[in-house]
C-alpha cells in the first residue's frame, strides 16, 4: 500500500515529495511575504510541493528586479530633478499659441510646446496635441462607442480603433514579430506576445497566489479568479462568467460547430481554449512517471499515484456515513449526496435539481423545449442485447419508442440478404391513425444495431432545418440493387449518396403516403422499396423526400468508419460521434452491415455508458445472490494442448468460493501427459460436486466435438449458466465466478493476460476478413487505465453463459477453429460477449515454449510463465527472509557462512529428477572435457546446467533471486547480472563419491543448495570449514549456504555413509 500523503503549506494539496521550507532560506521569503512566523522542523507542518517552492522563489526574485530597478530610478530622478524644475504646464489642458513660427529659430522651437492636451482623469496620464483624439479619448472614460462596425455590429471610441478593428476583419496583420512568424493587426499585441513568449522581460505576480503572466492584462483577468463577481451573462442560458474570455468560449459551445483542429491527431474542439489544452496534455506534455508494476507511463505525478491504487486496491478517500472507499475525492464527494440529499445543480427553468450539471443540462434540453407531438418507432421480435441497448439509449435521452412486432414471429425474411417488408408493413398499420395528421412527426429507427446519441428536440429542430416533409438516412455504398446507381439525382455537395432505410423522419401523413405507395410484401426487402420510392421523382417532388447526405441526423457506420471518430463533450463529459468528413454530430448511429462491431465498440462509451473514467452501465441491472437459492452452474474444463501448471490450474478451480452442491463438473483432457494429473484431481475433488463428467483423450473426442458437448450436458442438466475454461486460464480471483454472476450479463468473460505481454482472452476489433484486429482502447483496457465491462467481437479461453444462449453456441463451422466459430455464431444471433476488467480475476500461461519431452518440463517455464514458476518453485519463507534484518528467518552458521530458505521442495525434486533422467554423471576424474583446457582440480561427479538446457534459465535465477540476497548480507558488493561459468549438480554416494577433499572455489562468493533430506535420504554428508573448524551437517532441504569463495573459505565435502545425497552448486563472478 502506498504511503501516506504530506499536504503542503501553502496550497493545502497532498502530494508524495514535498520539500522543507527550512530549506535554501524559504522560510525568510515566506515569513516576509505573509508576515505568518514558522518555527520547528516539522515536515508534516512545513513541507512545500515542488509548485510551490518554485512561486516562492519567483517571488523572491520579483522582489529583488523590484528593488534593483527602485535604486536606478533614484538615480535617474536626481539626474532629471534640475529639468523637471523648468518645466512650466502642468497635468491639465494647456493651449500654447505660437504667432509667427517662422521666426523661431530652429533650436528654440524644439523648445516649444506646441500644444499638450492631458486627460483630466487622476487615474490617467494619456495627453494628445490635438482637441479631437483628446474628446475622443474622453468618451472611452464615458462608455461611449460612437463607431459602429458595418461587418459584425460591435462599437468602437474612435476612428483610429474602427479602422484597426476592420484590418482585423480583412485580415491584415502589419505587425510581425521579429522573433518568429507570427503576425498581429496592432502594436500592443505584438508587444504583449514578444514580452510573454520570447523576451520575457517584463512579468507581473498575482499578490494573491504567486500565478506569473508576461502581461498586465493577463494579470488582471486572472485576479478575477480570485473574486467571486461574474458580470458576463450568456443571453441564451442565463450563465454568468468573470470574464468576457470564458462567455465567448461559453457562446462558442452553443453554437456547436467544431472549427479547430488538431494537425497531429484530426481532433476537433468547438472552442481554441480547449484545442490548446488538448495539444499541451497529449502530444506535448512528455510521459516520465512509471508505474512500477506494469510499465504503463503518464504525464503526471497524480495520475501515476491514481493508476497505483488499480495494483493495490487502495481507495483512501472514505466517506464518513458508510465507510465505503474510493479511489478519488471527485468520485467520493458524488458519493456523498446520496448520504445528503444535496443536489447542487438546479434547474434554472423549475424547481428541479440534479446531483450532475450534465443530468440538469440533458433535462432542461428534454422537458423545457417546445416540441411538436413526435411518434417513435422500432421493430423488433425479441428482446436480445442490442435491443436493450437501444431501448437504453433512449430512456437516457428520455425517447420514448413503441415497439412493434415484439413477441411475435419474425415475418421478414433472411435479413442477412434481402428482406424486411414486414417492418413497413408493421409501421403502416401504425400509422392509419395518423395518416391524415400533418403536424405529427413521427421517427422510424431499426432496433438491434442502433443507438440513440442526442434528445428528441435536437432530432426534431435539425429535422426542420431540412424543410423536407420525409427525410431519409444516406450512406456511402448502394445496396441492394447496384443497377440503380445511375438513377439516383445528381447531387453536388459531398455526403452520403444512397438510401438507407434503417433511419427516417417525417411527417405522419407523408411518411404514410410514401408506405401506400405501392403495395409490398412482408417478404420483400425494404431498403429497395423505400429507393425506389425516392427515385420516383414524382412521388420524390410530391413529398419533399430528402436524404441526410451529411450525416446531420443519421449516422450509417459501414462504408463511413475512417470519417467518424468517438469525442467527449467538455460540457456533458458525454462521448459522441463526430463526423470529421462533414463536421457533423449525428444524433442516431447504426451499425449497418458488418459495421455492427464498430457499433458495439462505439457503444461501450455512446449514451453516457462511460463517462468521466467511470463505466456507469456497470452498475446498472446487477444481479444480487441470495445464498439461498444460488445459481447452478456447470463448469466446463477444456485441456486441448500440453500446458504448464495444469495442477494449479485444477486446484484454482477448486478454489472458486461457491458451494459445491450448485456446480457440475464437465472435463476433456484431451492431453496424454497431463491425463494422471487430471485422473489424480478426480480422484480427490470429484465427490464434491453435484456430478462431474471425465472424457480423456483415450475417448477419442475432438474439441469442436467436447465443446458441444459441453454445451449439451449443460442443457440437459438444466443449468442456469454455463462457466467454459481453457487450461491456460488460471483464475487467481476466488471470487471470480460470483464476480461474474453479479455483472448480469448473456456472455461474459473475466479480462485474463499473459503477464508482462497484451496477449489476453478478447480481441477489441475484427480485421476485413474476421481475425484479430486491435481496437483503439485495446491497451487502456488490458493495462486497466479505464476500467468497466467491455462489448468485445471475440473472447476466449475463459467465460460465462447464461443457459438462455447457448442454443446460439456453434463450435463447427468450418475453416475456423471452435473459439471463432463460437464467437461468429454468437455475433450473427446479436448476443452481446462482454470482457470485465473491474478487478484481476487471473491471468493466462503461455504455453507456447512447452515442451513435454523434457523431463520435468514445468521446471523450464521460469523464463516464459515467471509468476507461476516462483510460486511453485520459489519457497515462501524466501521473501521474509530478503525483508528480515534481525536474523530470524535466515541464519549464520559459520563466519560468513549464511543459510536461507529459497527452494520449494518440488523445485529439489523437479531437479534430481531431471539430471538422474539425463543420467550422463561425470566419471570425478580430472580429465573433464565439458570444461576449457579439459581438466577438473578438485572433480565431482556431477552434471551441469548447460547439459540438460538449462543455464539460461539458472542464469536468470542467480540474478533475479540470488543476487538480492547478496547484497543484503555482503554490503557494498554490486555485481548486475552475476556471471557463472560453473553450475551443477553434485551426487555423493558411499558406493561413487563419498567426500570432497578440502579446496578453495574459484569464486567471488559460492551457493550450494541442498536437495534432498539429512538423515532421511541419506547419512553423514555436510560442509566443514576448516579455517574456522565450523561443520554444517544438518542441512535443510531447499535451503542455501551462500559463503565467500577464493581465499576465506578453505572447506571440504564431508562423508557421506548411506544413500545418496544431491546438492547444487554455482560458483559466482569466478
Amino acid at each position: 500500500m502506498a504511503s501516506e500523503n504530506i499536504i503542503c503549506m501553502t496550497c493545502g494539496e497532498e502530494n508524495e515529495t514535498v520539500k522543507s521550507i527550512f530549506d535554501e532560506n524559504l522560510h525568510e521569503i515566506y515569513m516576509n511575504l505573509t508576515a505568518i512566523p514558522i518555527s520547528g522542523n516539522n515536515i508534516e507542518l512545513t513541507g512545500l510541493c515542488c509548485d510551490c517552492v518554485q512561486i516562492l522563489k519567483d517571488i523572491k526574485e520579483f522582489r529583488d528586479v523590484c528593488v534593483e530597478t527602485h535604486q536606478k530610478l533614484l538615480t535617474l530622478k536626481s539626474s532629471r530633478e534640475k529639468l523637471n524644475e523648468e518645466k512650466t504646464y502642468k497635468k491639465e489642458i494647456i493651449f500654447v499659441e505660437v504667432e509667427n513660427e517662422e521666426e523661431i529659430p530652429k533650436k528654440e522651437k524644439k523648445s516649444v510646446p506646441r500644444l499638450k492636451l492631458n486627460c483630466p482623469h487622476d487615474s490617467c496620464n494619456r495627453s494628445f496635441q490635438k482637441k479631437s483624439r483628446l474628446e475622443a479619448h474622453l468618451r472611452s472614460h464615458q462608455g461611449e462607442k460612437p463607431e459602429i462596425c458595418d461587418i459584425c455590429g460591435k462599437g468602437l471610441a474612435n476612428p483610429k480603433s474602427l479602422s484597426r478593428h476592420k484590418a482585423m476583419h480583412a485580415g491584415i496583420k502589419k505587425y510581425k514579430c521579429s522573433y518568429c512568424a507570427k503576425s498581429f493587426n496592432n502594436s500592443s499585441h505584438l508587444n504583449v506576445h514578444v514580452n510573454a513568449v520570447h523576451t520575457k522581460e517584463k512579468s507581473y505576480v498575482c499578490p494573491i497566489c504567486g500565478y506569473i503572466s508576461y502581461a498586465y492584462t493577463g494579470l488582471a483577468i486572472h485576479k478575477r479568479c480570485h473574486s467571486d463577481e461574474k458580470k458576463y451573462q450568456c443571453n441564451e442560458c442565463s450563465r454568468m462568467y468573470k470574464t468576457k474570455a470564458e462567455l465567448k468560449d461559453h457562446l462558442m459551445r452553443h453554437r456547436g460547430i467544431r472549427d479547430y483542429v488538431c494537425e497531429l491527431c484530426n481532433a476537433t474542439f468547438l472552442v481554441k481554449s480547449d484545442l490548446r489544452t488538448h495539444q499541451r496534455c497529449v502530444h506535448e506534455t512528455p510521459y516520465n512517471f512509471e508505474c512500477t508494476e506494469c510499465g504503463n507511463k503518464y504525464k503526471k505525478q497524480a495520475h501515476l499515484t491514481k493508476h497505483m491504487r488499480s495494483h493495490t486496491n487502495e481507495r483512501p478517500f472514505i466517506c464518513s456515513y458508510c465507510n465505503k472507499g474510493f479511489f478519488e475525492r471527485a468520485t467520493l464527494k458524488k458519493h456523498l449526496y446520496s448520504h445528503t440529499g444535496e443536489r447542487p445543480f438546479k434547474c434554472p427553468k423549475c424547481p428541479k435539481a440534479y446531483t450532475e450539471i450534465f443530468i440538469m443540462k440533458r433535462h432542461l434540453r428534454q422537458q423545457h423545449t417546445n416540441l411538436p407531438k413526435v411518434l417513435v418507432f422500432t421493430v423488433a421480435s425479441e428482446p436480445n442485447d442490442g435491443y436493450l441497448r437501444y431501448i437504453r439509449s433512449a430512456k437516457h435521452y428520455n425517447i420514448p419508442v413503441t415497439t412493434l412486432g415484439l413477441g411475435q414471429e419474425w415475418k421478414g425474411g433472411d435479413m442477412n440478404s434481402q428482406g424486411g417488408g414486414y417492418k413497413l408493413n408493421l409501421l403502416k398499420d401504425a400509422l392509419k391513425p395518423f395518416k391524415n395528421d400533418e403536424e405529427t412527426i413521427v421517427l422510424f429507427t431499426d432496433a438491434y444495431d442502433i443507438i440513440f446519441t442526442s434528445s428528441l428536440s435536437e432530432i426534431v429542430e435539425k429535422f426542420k432545418k431540412t424543410e423536407a416533409r420525409v427525410l431519409i438516412s444516406a450512406e456511402n455504398l448502394l445496396w441492394p440493387d447496384l443497377t440503380l446507381k445511375d438513377k439516383y439525382p445528381k447531387f453536388d455537395g459531398p455526403g452520403g449518396w444512397y438510401l438507407n432505410s434503417g433511419m427516417y423522419i417525417g411527417y405522419c401523413n407523408s411518411v404514410y403516403e410514401l408506405l401506400k405507395a405501392n403495395p409490398i410484401k412482408d417478404t420483400d426487402d425494404d431498403q429497395l422499396y423505400l429507393t425506389n420510392a425516392y427515385l420516383d421523382e414524382n412521388l420524390r417532388n410530391k413529398l419533399s423526400i430528402k436524404l441526410d447526405h451529411t450525416s446531420d441526423i443519421f449516422q450509417n457506420l459501414n462504408g463511413a468508419i475512417e470519417q467518424v471518430m468517438l469525442q467527449i463533450d467538455p460540457d456533458t463529459a458525454e462521448s459522441f460521434i463526430f463526423n470529421t468528413a462533414f463536421k457533423t454530430r449525428p444524433c442516431v448511429i447504426h451499425g449497418n452491415g458488418p459495421s455492427k462491431v464498430n457499433l458495439n465498440n462505439f457503444g461501450n462509451y455512446l449514451a453516457a455508458a462511460f463517462m468521466r473514467d467511470e463505466c456507469k452501465i456497470c452498475n446498472e441491472n446487477r444481479l444480487t445472490l441470495n445464498e439461498e437459492n444460488l445459481p447452478t452452474v456447470l463448469i466446463a474444463l477444456f485441456i486441448e494442448k500440453p500446458t504448464p501448471f495444469t495442477e494449479e490450474f485444477l486446484e484454482k478451480v477448486y478454489a472458486q468460493n461457491y458451494p459445491k452442491e450448485n456446480l457440475h463438473l464437465f472435463i476433456h483432457s484431451n492431453v496424454e501427459h497431463h491425463r494422471q494429473a487430471v485422473i489424480d484431481f478426480i480422484k480427490e475433488r470429484s465427490a464434491d460436486y453435484k456430478s462431474f463428467k471425465l472424457l480423456t483423450n483415450e475417448d477419442k473426442y475432438e474439441e469442436k466435438a467436447a465443446r458441444s458437448l459441453a454445451v449439451t450436458v449443460a442443457t440437459t442438466k438444466k443449468v442456469d449458466y454455463l462457466l467454459s475454461l481453457d487450461s491456460e486460464a488460471h483464475l487467481d480471483n476466488p471470487d471470480t465466478l460470483r464476480k461474474l454472476l453479479e455483472a448480469n450479463r448473456t456472455i461474459i468473460a473475466p479480462m485474463l493476460k499473459r503477464d508482462g505481454a497484451l496477449w489476453t482472452n478478447f480481441w477489441g476489433a475484427l480485421s476485413s476478413n474476421g481475425y484479430y484486429a486491435r481496437s483503439t482502447d485495446y491497451k487502456d483496457i488490458v493495462e486497466r487505465q479505464v476500467l468497466g465491462v467491455w462489448n468485445v467481437p471475440y473472447i476466449t479461453s475463459a467465460y460465462l453463459a447464461k443457459s438462455s444462449s447457448l442454443s446460439k453456441f456453434n463450435f463447427e463451422l468450418e475453416g475456423v477453429d471452435s473459439d471463432m466459430s463460437m464467437c461468429q455464431s454468437l455475433r450473427d444471433a446479436n448476443i452481446f460477449m462482454f470482457v470485465t476488467n473491474l478487478e484481476i480475476f487471473g491471468h493466462l500461461i503461455d504455453n507456447e515454449h512447452y515442451d513435454t519431452t523434457l523431463a520435468r518440463p514445468d521446471y523450464y517455464q521460469m523464463l516464459y510463465n515467471r509468476k507461476d514458476w516462483e510460486q511453485r518453485y520459489i519457497s515462501p519463507l524466501y521473501y521474509e527472509a530478503l525483508a528480515d534484518n534481525e536474523k530470524k528467518i535466515y541464519k549464520e552458521p559459520c563466519p560468513d557462512v549464511f543459510w536461507f530458505p529459497i527452494a520449494t521442495e518440488k523445485f529439489c525434486d523437479d531437479m534430481v529428477a531431471i539430471m538422474e533422467n539425463f543420467g550422463k554423471w561425470s566419471d570425478g576424474s580430472n580429465n573433464d572435457e565439458r570444461l576449457q583446457g579439459g581438466y577438473e582440480a578438485v572433480p565431482t561427479r556431477d552434471i551441469h546446467m548447460n547439459q540438460v538446457g538449462l543455464n539460461n534459465q539458472w542464469l536468470a535465477f542467480l540474478k533475479d533471486y540470488i543476487r538480492p540476497l547478496q547484497e543484503k548480507i555482503f554490503t557494498g558488493y554490486y555485481h548486475d547480472p552475476p556471471r557463472s561459468l560453473m553450475n551443477f549438480v553434485v551426487r555423493y554416494k558411499p558406493d561413487e563419491q563419498p567426500f570432497l577433499r578440502p579446496h578453495h572455489d574459484s569464486s567471488t562468493y559460492t551457493i550450494n543448495i541442498a536437495l534432498n533430506h539429512a538423515g532421511i535420504d541419506y547419512e553423514g554428508g555436510g560442509c566443514k570449514f576448516l579455517r574456522y573448524n565450523c561443520s554444517i551437517t544438518d542441512t535443510q532441504k531447499g535451503w542455501m549456504l551462500m559463503h565467500p569463495g577464493r581465499l576465506t573459505h578453505f572447506h571440504e565435502g564431508l562423508l557421506v555413509t548411506k544413500g545418496t545425497r544431491y546438492i547444487m552448486i554455482s560458483f559466482v563472478d569466478p
